[in-house]
């Protein structure tokens, strides 16, 4: 896939800091990345050199960066390590989550291009009934929205322990990479693999909107939902592959588990790959998953089946074709073709194969970096291909005359090619109205003279020397005339 150098999401926050805001340097300023955030105010920055850092870290409610020398270099990334350490209080030692957002942590408090590791996960005390549950081993998220983006979340193991019928003495991890509890979180552009839990071993929400996209996550283990369990929250544009649910002998739901229920908030699983399972399954949907819920994924080549169920007698793994959603809502269960890393290529039917509809989010970008949507739609999974992107036509905004003009420039310059370097060529031509000579049909803004009050519309398609792109249109309305819907 080609590289672009797009600034990343932390560089963007960071340019539109308030000003006056400091920059901490780790270890040159501050030994610990904690102290570093211990002694920050909000706007602040904490730039952390290559190394490992053997410690717990919490934002404590400051909207701060918190970001390696390069989050978007894979080598910066590998290099700069949090490292959980065991904690000791009194009688009682835990290890915790590596990384904690529990204050009301805003999307500013953005954390950016580490490898997070050997973390345990953090109690919540507040949710009845489950004092035995640990989230978030690898990063906890509770009652906070932080930005969590280019980092590697890998090594973090959640506990699971079930002795006899005392939940005292239970030990149950949720969410082995990242859990978040009643969070509004942006997590974008991270590597979620070799995580264990319970349940959601790669990623788990309860309640809130968490906002998860264009990540890639990949073979993590639990004993419910290896790679994401969702209880609320947007899945959006993930690449969710080789998942296990073996963890304890062998669970339900190698790759997604999912709940639908009003007092969860909405839940919505779009444009995602879902593929190669290697136990319990693809993909299961408990509660009221409507239609709307569940649209524009892939979901393919699971073991031992793509939309598992429950046997009530035998409590085996079956078929459940009342599940299967292949072919409803855009959803597609195809050979992804993955190149390497588990990205796709033009030929892959994941190609332009997302939501014809999507928009994508002001700050999101797909695994790489790169536009969220490239081509005349947006690709299912969290690479957008580019390897050769068609190119956008925009023939500029409608125009209304209260009386007879004599020219009209019409405005293709909104066109664009993704790829950045290629040069794009103009074709307009007129589709409804009298005849008119438009000059200049080849240029971004060609020019006409109206011959008599009436509506006219023109299309421009852009071609980039290899793809054309998909037509748009422009009415232009002259005296009075009420403008005609258009489709683009």
């Amino acid at each position: 896939m080609k590289k672009t150098n797009l600034l990343s999401l932390v560089l963007l926050m960071a340019a539109t800091m308030l000003a006056g805001a400091e920059t901490r340097l780790v270890p040159a300023d501050y030994s610990a990345i904690q102290q570093a955030i211990n002694d920050s105010n909000n706007g602040d920055v904490v730039i952390v050199s290559p190394g490992t850092y053997q410690e717990n870290i919490n934002f404590l409610g400051k909207s701060i960066v918190v970001t390696s020398t390069d989050p978007n270099n894979p080598e910066v990334v590998a290099t700069t390590i949090i490292k959980a350490i065991l904690k000791v209080r009194g009688d009682v030692s835990s290890i915790g989550s590596v990384v904690t957002f529990e204050n009301g942590e805003s999307p500013e408090a953005v954390l950016a291009g580490f490898t997070i590791t050997k973390g345990y996960g953090t109690a919540n005390y507040s949710i009845p009934d489950a004092d035995y549950v640990f989230w978030g081993a690898g990063i906890y998220c509770s009652n906070s929205s932080p930005t969590i983006t280019c980092n590697v979340i890998t090594g973090n193991n959640g506990p699971l322990k079930i002795e006899g019928n005392d939940p005292e003495q239970w030990r149950l991890g949720y969410g082995g990479g990242i859990a978040c509890v009643q969070s509004g979180a942006i997590i974008t552009r991270n590597i979620i693999q070799d995580n264990s839990a319970y349940a959601g071993a790669g990623i788990m929400t309860y309640l809130g909107d968490a906002k998860i996209c264009n990540n890639l996550i990949y073979n993590n283990s639990a004993f419910v939902g290896g790679g994401a369990v969702i209880f609320g929250g947007f899945l959006i544009n993930n690449t969710i592959v080789s998942n296990n649910a073996n963890l304890g002998g062998g669970g339900l739901v190698g790759n997604l588990y999912i709940a639908c229920y009003a007092d969860f908030g909405q839940t919505t699983i779009l444009n995602n790959s879902i593929c190669n399972a290697k136990s319990g399954g693809g993909v299961l949907m408990e509660g009221e998953c409507s239609d709307s819920a569940f649209t524009f994924n892939n979901v393919w080549g699971n073991l031992p089946v793509n939309y598992p169920g429950i046997d009530n007698n035998t409590g085996q793994i079956i078929s459940d074709d009342s599940a299967d959603r292949t072919g409803q809502s855009g959803n597609i269960s195809q050979n992804p073709c993955f190149r390497e890393s588990y990205h796709i290529a033009s030929y892959s039917p994941c190609f332009n194969a997302g939501d014809p509809n999507y928009v994508p989010y002001p700050w999101q970008r797909d695994i790489d970096g790169e536009y969220a949507v490239m081509g005349v739609q947006v690709d299912i999974g969290a690479d957008e291909a580019t390897d050769n992107a068609r190119p956008v036509a925009n023939a500029g905004p409608d125009q209304h005359f209260d009386t007879l003009v004599g020219n009209v420039v019409l405005d293709g310059t909104g066109s664009y090619d993704p790829d950045i370097m290629d040069v794009i060529s103009y074709q307009w031509r007129q589709i409804s109205g009298p005849n008119v000579t438009l000059v200049n049909p080849d240029a971004a803004q060609p020019n006409f003279a109206p011959v008599i009050g009436a509506v006219y519309i023109f299309e421009l398609i852009v071609y980039d020397g290899s793809s054309k792109s998909a037509p748009d249109s422009v009415t232009i309305v002259v005296s009075n005339q009420t403008p005609q819907p258009r489709r683009r």
